[in-house]
């Protein structure tokens, strides 16, 4: 297996049929703590966004889906690297294997297998390109998602 370092330091792995993966598991890397993230100047849209998403309780819905306990094989998605030379292997993937697509991957998805999940957290208006021209997978969301895509 080939592994290389972007100058980023996040590790990416080779696959046997050449689709470079991060390495999410990599301990070495530190923790970012979401909340140092966003610049002082964000912090208004921060909470216009969460006292908007409130008031439509999408903090209180109940959440059915217990990472840890229920699923055990994940594959996250995103829309960059070469995303549309590999989505045939999207198709190859085992069905015990859920997949969580991010980012603009939804609006790019051409393979006949949809992902099981959307993880969304973008508190930007630019996050409304994001939404597929088609059917969604369940979504896991931010408090701090942009309002009017929730």
């Amino acid at each position: 297996m080939r592994i290389k370092k972007h100058q980023t330091q996040n590790q990416y792995l080779q696959t046997k049929n050449g689709l470079w993966v991060r390495n999410l598991c990599d301990r070495r890397k530190d923790v970012l703590d979401l909340n140092q993230l966003i610049q002082k100047s964000e912090i208004p849209l921060m909470v216009l966004n969460e006292t908007e998403n409130a008031k439509h309780n999408y903090a209180q819905l109940e959440i059915e889906l217990d990472i840890q306990q229920s699923i055990e094989n994940i594959v996250i998605v995103s829309d960059g690297y070469g995303f549309d030379e590999h989505q045939k292997a999207i198709e190859q993937l085992p069905e015990n294997v859920q997949i969580f697509a991010t980012n603009k991957a939804l609006v790019k998805w051409k393979s006949s297998r949809m992902p099981d999940y959307y993880i969304i957290n973008n508190p930007y208006p630019d996050c409304m390109a994001f939404l597929p021209k088609t059917k969604a997978p369940k979504c896991l969301a931010s408090i701090r998602t942009y309002p009017n895509f929730l």
